[in-house]
């Protein structure tokens, strides 16, 4: 249980890859997205982030890291913000290096690098749609022209 008004996260992890970017995502307790700022990796195996102030009630943080053998590790983790909770400390964390809170997204939204699964589905699917009438508009063009061949015979 963590006091009303906390604005960092420290989730803390074994064998992460360095070199990855992890996300964290958090729902408030209507379950609506609440912004965070850029994950970024503590010292220990930690993930920190800023968030805006956490209001009271059950409150999930929503993960996604890469481990050091390349597997995508997917999960949540929910807990109650309450006006008698603990104060958060920044323990591994650099507090004073987060990133402000930005946009109020969902962890799909925030790895998918902000462009909706719609979209590109739709622009595949245009893709598909085009190289299939290119194709038709060739063969239908050498149907209607004249045989090559025809003319080498006649000649």
């Amino acid at each position: 249980m963590v006091a009303v008004g906390t604005d960092l996260l420290r989730l803390e992890f074994t064998d992460l890859d360095p070199d990855s970017r992890p996300y964290l995502a958090v729902r408030g307790p209507s379950g609506d997205p609440v912004a965070v700022g850029r994950a970024v990796f503590g010292e220990r195996g930690s993930v920190c982030a800023r968030s805006a102030p956490l209001q009271a009630g059950v409150t999930t943080i929503d993960y996604s890291v890469l481990s050091e053998d390349g597997d995508r590790q997917q999960g949540s983790y929910t807990f109650e913000v309450a006006a008698d909770g603990e104060e958060a400390l920044p323990g591994a964390c650099d507090a004073a290096a987060l990133d402000a809170p930005g946009e109020a997204q969902t962890l799909e939204e925030m790895s998918s690098g902000g462009v909706p699964d719609a979209l590109l589905y739709g622009l595949g699917a245009a893709a598909v749609l085009a190289a299939g009438l290119l194709a038709w508009r060739i063969r239908a063009d050498r149907r209607a022209g004249p045989d090559v061949t025809d003319d080498l015979q006649q000649e």
